[in-house]
């Protein structure tokens, strides 16, 4: 599978209080379904589940380095579940499974943790995520907006044996909720796959993308009414069918 688009970001702010985070981005979800599955039986979770890739994260964290003993802005780039992939499930939308993460430079490939071992699930072919942190909106010597980025084109690319790892991924955590004693994902059996995903699991032409959505999202968890926003577009977007 691959996803192009062409996005920017006009404006955006998360400067304010250092004792609080803020946080805004913009993101594309995909949703892929299985309606074998689905029809084998009562609508599960499993069957369904969602990629997230973020094309722009800002955020406002401080932390007390303890060399100084000083608050320091933390730079977006530097934290842990952006430099991976994290797997999590949405139990706000019961206990729907998703993978979220930035899109690297050119080249490179996302890898997602689960139980301590890493996992690629995309490669980037285009434009990396763009990160700013604790950013203003500022205006330029003639009073217009600095947008923080414009048309930049984004390509990402899931192969087939990366899908097929997601869904071991997601096998695995059921797995685990079921059993005492946890399962990476290359160690779950066919029957299992089987029992969770229906036997189209493994068929390119067994999985549709059900929903395709570019969004944001701003997160002020003072609740200060501090200025904390973002503003954006999508030009285009295209998916197309798994490579080969």
């Amino acid at each position: 599978m691959v996803m192009q688009t062409n996005q920017s970001v006009h404006i955006a702010q998360t400067d304010g209080d250092p004792k609080t985070i803020a946080q805004v981005h913009q993101k594309v979800t995909m949703t892929f379904l299985n309606p074998e599955c689905l029809k084998a039986k009562t609508v599960s979770p499993i069957c369904y589940f969602n990629y997230l890739m973020f094309t722009y994260i800002d955020r406002r964290e401080y932390q007390t380095n303890p060399s100084s003993g000083k608050m320091e802005l933390m730079p977006t780039e530097s934290f842990p579940w952006v430099q991976a992939a994290t797997f999590k499930i949405d139990l706000a939308q019961k206990g729907l499974p998703y993978f979220q993460g930035s899109i690297k430079n050119k080249g490179q490939t996302t890898a997602v943790h689960f139980l301590n071992r890493e996992y690629p699930i995309w490669k980037s072919y285009g434009a990396p995520t763009q990160f700013a942190s604790a950013s203003k909106a500022e205006l330029d010597a003639n009073g217009k907006l600095i947008p923080k980025f414009v048309n930049l084109d984004f390509q990402a690319e899931v192969s087939w044996n990366q899908f097929l790892t997601s869904l071991r991924i997601l096998a695995a955590s059921a797995y685990n909720k079921e059993n005492t004693a946890a399962r990476h994902p290359e160690e779950i059996t066919m029957q299992y796959m089987n029992s969770k995903f229906g036997p189209s699991w493994n068929n390119p032409n067994g999985w549709i993308i059900s929903n395709i959505t570019v969004s944001h999202e701003a997160v002020d968890p003072s609740y200060k009414n501090e200025a904390v926003f973002i503003g954006g577009n999508v030009k285009s977007i295209k998916v197309s069918a798994f490579p080969h």
